[in-house]
C-alpha cells in the first residue's frame, strides 16, 4: 500500500474519531467528572494559581491535584471557550498517531492500521470524561513508550525526559508509569536481557522524577495515609460501583474481540524483544492496578484497551512473515483487507452504541435544575457522583469524587445513601441538619442507584417544599435547619 493511501486512511480514522469526540462533547450531557475540570479551567483563566483549597467540596477542604491539564484548559479559555473542549478532543485523537507511530516500528504503515483502529473506537472512551487529565496521561504515557523505542535517535531523549516531568504534573497516572517502569526492568532481568546505558540511566532517571514529584505533589495525602493514598481514599463502596459497571460480556465487547485476540497473541511473543517487552509492561501493569483496585475500572480498561492495541502490531509482524512462507502468501493483501474489516467492525460498531447511548449520570435535567438553584453557596444533597456539576453552579456539594484529603468521605457517601433510602425521617433530619443542607435533588439516577421511586418523609411540609419539578427531576427544599 502507497504511503498517500495509508496517510489518507490515517487520516479518515483520527477524523472520525475526532468527530465522535466532539459530538459527545458538544450534543450530550457533559461526564459528571468533566465539570471539575472546566471550574478548574475556569479558576485558573480568573486567577492563573492552582487550586488548592476548595470552599465548595464537601463544605471546605484541601486539594493536592495535579495541575498541568487544567492550566492548559485555563490558557485555551483565555482565548476561546470552546476551545477547551477542541483541544479535549484533539488530546484524545492523538492518541490514535501514536499508537500508529509505535506499531509502525514493528510493522509496515500498512499495516498499522489495523492497530489503529483498534486505538481509535474503544467504547471504555465514552465511559470516563474526555474533558480528563487522564486523557492528557494516556497520551502521554504512549509518547513515553514511543520515544523509549527511539531513545538512541536525534531528539527523541530530550522528549522522554521532557515527558518525564510533565506526566506527574498531568495525572495519578503517574504511579502507574512508575510501577510499568518497574516491571519492565524486573522482566529484562529475569529474561536475561541487558539495556544500553543510555537506557538504563534514562529510564532510572524517569522513575527517580516520577517518584520526587508525586512526594512532593502528594505529601499531605502521604502524612494523612501513609502508602495507602495510592488507593486515593476511595470509600470501599464506591470501588464496588467502579467494578460492578461491566459484565464480562461488556468486556469482551469494550476492549473489542478482534483486538483481544490479536494483542493477546502479541503479548505471548512480546518477551523476545526490548521494545515489545515495554508494551507488555504496560498491559501486565494495567492488570494489577485492575486487580488491586487502584483504579477505575473504566479507565483500567481503556489502558488494556490501547495496550492490546499497540500488542497487536506485534502479533502482525509474526503472523505477516508466516504467511509469506505458505500457500496463503498469493491472498496475503486480501488477509489484510479482511483483517481490517474485522477491526473496523468489532472496534467501530461498539463505539456507534456506546456513542447513541451515551448518558451522562447529570442528565440536562438535573443538570438545568442545579443551575436554576444554584449560585448562592447553599449545600445541596444529591449523589456524591453530581458534586463536581453541583460545585460548578457555584453551591455546596455534600461529597464528590475527590476522595484525597476529603472530610470522612466513607461516612458522607454512606449519609447520602440513607438520606434516599431510609424510611425513619427522624434519621434523615438529623443528616440533613448536620451538613445544613438547603436542597434535596431526586432523578431517575438517584432512584436506580438507591432503589427508590420517591422519598416517604417528602410528605412532610413542614420540613420539605417542592422548588423544581421538570421530566424525571423534582428538588426539595429543606426548611427544618
Amino acid at each position: 500500500m502507497e504511503n498517500k493511501t495509508v496517510y489518507a486512511i490515517l487520516a479518515l480514522i483520527l477524523l472520525s474519531s475526532l468527530a465522535a469526540n466532539l459530538y459527545v462533547l458538544y450534543y450530550e450531557p457533559l461526564h459528571e467528572d468533566a465539570y471539575f475540570s472546566l471550574r478548574y479551567a475556569e479558576h485558573v483563566k480568573e486567577k492563573f494559581t492552582p487550586l488548592t483549597s476548595d470552599e465548595l467540596s464537601y463544605g471546605g477542604r484541601n486539594l493536592e491535584e495535579p495541575f498541568l491539564y487544567y492550566y492548559l484548559l485555563g490558557l485555551a479559555a483565555k482565548i476561546d471557550e470552546n476551545l477547551v473542549r477542541i483541544i479535549a478532543a484533539l488530546i484524545t485523537t492523538s492518541i490514535i498517531l501514536v499508537v500508529f507511530l509505535i506499531s509502525s516500528t514493528f510493522i509496515s504503515k500498512g499495516l498499522s492500521l489495523i492497530p489503529s483502529v483498534f486505538a481509535a473506537f474503544l467504547p471504555a472512551m465514552f465511559k470516563i470524561s474526555i474533558i480528563s487529565p487522564n486523557v492528557l496521561a494516556f497520551l502521554i504515557l504512549f509518547l513515553l513508550i514511543y520515544s523509549f523505542m527511539r531513545i538512541n535517535e536525534k531528539g527523541f531523549l530530550y522528549l522522554f525526559i521532557i515527558l518525564s516531568f510533565l506526566l506527574p504534573l498531568t495525572s495519578f497516572l503517574s504511579i502507574f508509569f512508575i510501577f510499568a517502569a518497574l516491571i519492565f526492568l524486573f522482566i529484562m532481568f529475569i529474561e536475561g536481557k541487558r539495556l544500553s546505558e543510555l537506557e538504563w540511566e534514562t529510564l532510572l532517571f524517569s522513575i527517580f522524577v516520577n517518584v520526587l514529584v508525586v512526594l512532593m505533589m502528594f505529601r499531605n495525602s502521604l502524612l494523612s495515609y501513609g502508602p495507602s493514598f495510592i488507593w486515593q481514599n476511595i470509600p470501599s463502596s464506591v470501588l464496588m460501583e467502579y467494578f460492578r459497571e461491566f459484565s464480562p460480556v461488556e468486556i469482551i465487547t469494550v476492549l473489542g474481540l478482534a483486538s483481544l485476540i490479536l494483542g493477546v497473541i502479541g503479548f505471548a511473543f512480546s518477551f523476545k524483544e526490548k521494545n515489545s517487552l515495554l508494551l507488555s509492561s504496560f498491559f501486565i501493569s494495567a492488570l494489577v492496578f485492575l486487580w488491586l483496585r487502584i483504579i477505575p475500572f473504566s479507565i483500567g480498561l481503556i489502558l488494556l484497551s490501547l495496550s492490546l492495541a499497540a500488542l497487536s502490531a506485534i502479533s502482525l509482524k509474526v503472523l505477516n512473515p508466516y504467511i509469506k512462507r505458505t500457500k496463503f502468501s498469493k491472498f496475503r493483501d486480501r488477509i489484510v483487507q479482511v483483517l481490517f474489516a474485522l477491526a473496523i467492525i468489532t472496534s467501530v460498531v461498539p463505539v456507534v452504541f456506546a456513542v447513541m447511548n451515551y448518558e451522562s449520570k447529570v442528565s440536562a435535567s438535573t443538570e438545568n435544575a442545579i443551575e436554576t438553584i444554584g449560585g448562592n453557596g447553599s449545600v445541596i444533597l444529591a449523589p456524591h457522583e453530581y458534586g463536581h456539576a453541583i460545585t460548578y453552579a457555584g453551591s455546596k456539594n455534600v461529597a464528590d469524587s475527590l476522595f484525597l484529603l476529603a472530610p470522612a468521605p466513607d461516612k458522607r457517601v454512606k449519609d447520602i445513601e440513607i438520606v434516599y433510602s431510609s424510611q425513619s425521617e427522624t434519621t434523615v433530619l438529623e443528616i440533613m441538619r448536620r451538613y445544613e443542607v438547603d436542597y434535596l435533588v431526586l432523578d431517575d439516577y438517584a432512584r436506580e442507584k438507591f432503589g427508590v421511586n420517591e422519598l416517604s418523609y417528602i410528605g412532610d411540609k413542614k420540613c420539605f417544599s417542592k422548588v423544581y419539578d421538570e421530566k424525571e427531576t423534582k428538588v426539595y427544599r429543606f426548611k427544618c435547619g
